[in-house]
């Protein structure tokens, strides 16, 4: 399946940072068969396998962070404002 800019693909955030603006960086994704893929920019990329040999290069999967768009799933079916509502309030 070709992805295109109308067609999005489903895959899973294994692990991620936040950045001091609270993006989502260094992420590890994983598609619905089980392959992992590295979010890092190139000169990232480079970084990482700059000591690395032909073979171990050859194992892992990267993509470019401007191809991926993150939502995070909130699995209690309510609004997210609406926690923070709470956490606000028990404060005052």
């Amino acid at each position: 399946m070709k992805i295109t800019k109308d067609k999005f693909l489903t895959v899973d955030i294994l692990s991620y940072e936040l950045n001091g603006l609270e993006e989502p960086i260094n992420l590890t994704i994983q598609y619905r068969d089980g392959k992992e893929a590295l979010v890092r920019t190139k000169a990232e990329q480079e970084e990482l396998t700059k000591s690395l040999t032909q073979e171990e290069k050859a194992n892992l999967s990267f993509i470019d962070p401007a191809e991926i768009v993150c939502f995070f799933n909130n699995p209690t079916h309510r609004p997210n404002l609406e926690g923070a509502e709470e956490i606000y309030l028990e404060d005052l």
